[in-house]
């Protein structure tokens, strides 16, 4: 019976690649890129306008199907290792040890000067994947501060190329779109930067900040759809979903064209606790008919016909997603969700999580999807594995150090405890954990019993 399951299975998976469009293009490697904050002149330096203006590259760059940028965070916290401080000047030298220590493979170090309405724009790329590195200028260009976006985009280009990245027509489309929204305002940047800047303190107060500073740049320059995207972002991260929903629903109103902004508002009605798929639907809809090559849209509308019984639907969404970028990663952990829960399909489940992390080996809901499936099987150990390389990844991630705990219980009470405990610690300081911090103190009381019994028969 396994066996003809299995089959049945392969069959399937291997339907859903083969109707994905055969494409002129082969898909482009993925090459993940450190971003650090451009920086301006000694004398008059302007950390959170660099900021700013690193954040814009990074949210083109983004769009892009073969470039990822490395997170602030994380960038920021290797800085602070090699005592390079974040926002200051960085040789080129501790800037390729910082890439290569975050797996990437290259690096942009941008610069910027401001005088009167008058902006330049510059930067040093750096590919640091074999042992000499190559360094390649791109020339400071002034412009208008209202040009400074379009300068933004040609740099963009300028690195895919030094990487040796085609972008395509979807990608340069993309590309091009992400730099029609930034902000003529210093000012409004300016704030926008600093409400980036709180969100990497991970605390509630920091995203209670965030938002605020978000809000006050969208004041500012009430054009700024961007702005109100990322408030939408740091409501939605406070567990704020209303709030989040009406940020989102602002953006729109300021770009109807705001493919990302329809998308998260949809991910919010799909996730509510009334279950609006139907709702999510209409949203998502309206994502991939703003931006058609938007396969993370197509995941989502997947995803949300899928939580409807629809699931031939939701696969064909899932293969045009697929038709659009192939290694995108998302993609394969919604077929490996849908191939689990919906066809009881273990092995081609485990198979399409192994690709997503094989596209995207930082993912961390893959290896925490992953985790999951072997826990189901009693395969702890694995399980345990899973966790522990999502937690390398994020080590304060609530949802991985819960599943942690609950599959130590079943191989290590004293561990259990210990993770629990952690656990606890780290869900305190989120919202949105209380109820689960409740059956986490329960399980704990549990496992400690456990192991002052199994100390006892020692």
């Amino acid at each position: 019976m396994r066996t003809r399951r299995h089959l049945a299975g392969a069959v399937l998976f291997s339907l859903l690649l083969a109707a994905v469009p055969v494409q002129a293009e082969a898909p482009a490697p993925r090459f993940v890129i450190l971003l650090v904050p451009f920086t301006g002149s000694s004398e008059a330096p302007d950390p959170l306008l660099g900021e700013g203006l690193m954040d814009l590259l990074a949210w083109g760059l983004g769009r892009t199907f073969g470039l990822r940028v490395t997170e602030p965070q994380a960038a920021a916290s290797a800085l602070t290792a090699r005592q390079a401080t974040w926002g200051a000047p960085l040789e080129p030298a501790a800037a390729a040890e910082v890439a290569r220590g975050l797996g990437a493979a290259a690096a942009l170090l941008g610069t910027f000067q401001v005088d009167g309405d008058r902006l330049s724009l510059g930067a040093t790329f750096l590919d640091v994947r074999a042992a000499r590195v190559r360094e390649e200028a791109f020339p400071a260009t002034s412009v208008t501060w209202a040009e400074g976006s379009r300068v933004l985009e040609r740099m963009g280009r300028a690195l895919a190329k030094f990487v040796g990245v085609t972008l395509g027509p979807a990608g340069e489309r993309r590309l091009a779109q992400a730099f029609q929204r930034p902000t003529p305002s210093v000012a409004a940047l300016r704030r926008y930067a600093g409400g980036r800047a709180a969100l990497r303190a991970g605390t509630t107060e920091g995203l209670e900040q965030a938002a605020d500073a978000f809000a006050q740049a969208g004041e500012i320059d009430p054009t700024f759809a961007l702005a109100f995207f990322r408030q939408g972002e740091a409501h939605e991260a406070a567990s704020s979903r209303w709030r989040a929903a009406g940020a989102y629903r602002r953006a729109i109103h300021v770009d109807a064209g705001f493919a990302e902004a329809y998308k998260s508002l949809a991910d919010l009605l799909a996730k509510s606790p009334r279950r609006l798929y139907e709702q999510a639907v209409e949203a998502y809809g309206k994502a991939v008919e703003a931006d058609p090559d938007y396969a993370d849209a197509f995941v989502g509308l997947g995803d949300a016909l899928s939580a409807t019984g629809r699931f031939d639907e939701a696969i064909r969404e899932y293969r045009r997603g697929l038709g659009i970028d192939p290694l995108n990663p998302r993609v394969h952990y919604s077929l490996a969700r849908i191939l689990y829960t919906e066809k009881g399909l273990y092995h081609e489940a485990v198979e399409a999580y192994q690709r997503a992390l094989a596209i995207e080996p930082t993912f961390v809901e893959a290896h925490i999807g992953l985790g999951d499936l072997y826990e189901e099987k009693g395969l702890y150990s694995e399980a345990i594995v899973g966790y522990r390389q999502a937690l390398a990844l994020k080590p304060k991630h609530p949802g991985a150090l819960y599943a942690l705990a609950l599959a130590y219980e079943k191989v290590s009470p004293k561990e259990a405890v210990a993770r629990w405990e952690e656990y606890i610690k780290v869900a305190s300081e989120l919202p949105g954990e209380k109820e689960w911090i409740d059956i986490a103190e329960q399980h704990l009381k549990k496992m400690r019993q456990r192991a002052a019994e199994q100390e006892k028969r020692r």
